[in-house]
């Protein structure tokens, strides 16, 4: 197998696991927000984390915040680049290290998707 080809398969199945992973999530706060909604006793827990990210460029920091604005019960208030953080509203942040790492393996399947093969298998391992 050519090293294009090895390249161009590892890219769609990033991009693949990619949109499955935050079609996963985006279901999941959808019914989670449903819930919440039709059952009368709030089980809110909101809270503003601080999230420091490994995003390089001003396009992978915006599409996190985007990501991160289309989940329902999630909203980015705060983009800072020096150094690289988000300040990101969580309406159910019950356990705020269990939010912040949510939102890590977020940016982790996002990032493997936009950058190429080599540095992807780096960003698994650290995470």
């Amino acid at each position: 197998m050519s090293e294009w080809v090895r390249r161009a398969t590892l890219r769609s199945l990033h991009v693949a696991a990619f949109l499955v992973g935050f079609g996963y999530r985006l279901v999941k706060a959808n019914l989670t927000m449903a819930w919440e909604i039709l059952t009368p006793p709030s089980g809110l827990s909101p809270a503003i984390v601080r999230v420091p990210l490994r995003c390089r460029t001003d396009f992978e920091t915006v599409s996190l915040g985007n990501l991160i604005n289309l989940t329902p019960g999630t909203l980015t208030l705060e983009v800072s680049t020096e150094p690289p953080v988000l300040y990101v509203h969580g309406a159910h942040a019950h356990d705020v290290e269990a939010f912040r790492q949510g939102l890590r393996e977020l940016e982790t399947l996002m990032l493997v998707a936009f950058r190429p093969a080599d540095e992807a298998a780096e960003l698994r391992r650290s995470t």
